[in-house]
């Protein structure tokens, strides 16, 4: 089994339990309705936690498969998703940190 020493990476099991925690909340945010000045800060955070989780995920890439072949050295084997950034990852990113501010001012300073 090729696959037996395969990890992943402590924050990118955290940006999909980020991302779907976002969409539960999101979803939270749409059927229970909360009051006025508090909806507009848990939309914000929800949308936070949705756009962290996707750039995470999109700064994890996908590596290749194992291969059984006989030229494979075993320095060339990678045991677990390495962070590679990418701009579109880096930008949902920054926008999830910015929305998770905004979404806290909301709450913590209600108009």
């Amino acid at each position: 089994m090729a696959d037996a020493g395969y990890r992943l990476p402590p924050l990118y099991l955290a940006a999909w339990t980020i991302g779907t925690l976002g969409i539960v909340g999101l979803g939270g945010v749409w059927v229970l309705h909360p009051p006025v000045h508090m909806y507009t800060g848990l939309f914000y955070l929800a949308f936070a936690c949705i756009a962290f989780g996707a750039g995470e995920i999109l700064n994890h890439p996908q590596t290749p498969q194992l291969s059984t072949d006989a030229t494979a050295s075993p320095a060339d084997v990678k045991l677990c998703r390495r962070r590679d950034p990418c701009s579109l990852g880096n930008l949902f990113d920054i926008g999830g940190l910015l929305l998770f501010f905004v979404g806290l001012s909301f709450l913590l300073f209600p108009r």
